[in-house]
Formats: C-alpha cells, sequence, structure tokens
C-alpha cells in the first residue's frame, strides 16, 4: 500500500521540471500578493500560512522524488 502525497491533484514525478517551476511561481506570486493587503483579516492570514505549508510540502515532494529519479540513474 502506498499513500503517494498529490501536488494538486497530481504525484510528483507526473510534473516536468517546467510545471514544477510554474507551479512554485504561481503559488509564490498568490502568497506575495495576499501579504501585500494592507489589512488582513485573519482567514487571509491563515490562507497565507496554507499556502506557505503547501509550497513546502511540494518542494520536499519534488525534491525526494527527484533523489529518487537521481538514485534511480546510477
Amino acid at each position: 500500500i502506498t499513500n503517494p502525497i498529490l501536488i494538486d491533484g497530481r504525484e510528483a514525478s507526473t510534473y516536468s521540471a517546467s510545471d514544477r517551476s510554474r507551479l512554485l511561481q504561481a503559488h509564490e506570486a498568490e502568497i506575495k500578493r495576499l501579504e501585500g493587503l494592507e489589512f488582513k483579516t485573519q482567514e487571509t492570514i491563515d490562507e497565507i500560512a496554507a499556502l506557505r505549508a503547501g509550497v513546502v510540502t511540494a518542494i520536499d515532494e519534488f525534491d525526494r522524488e527527484y533523489a529518487a529519479r537521481k538514485a534511480a540513474a546510477k
């Protein structure tokens, strides 16, 4: 039994390097947009935190998948 981590509904292995960059760039832009608001509700603050946590999880999973591919290529 495996429990893959899905990133926007897809497994990390299905993303190309450019797909990964575009996904992270989109999330970064949304975080910056929300952080740029002078006044933030608690809901907005929580959304920023959730987006940041999601990006960290995605990066961890992308790095894990890349390391596995790199090791398999040796």
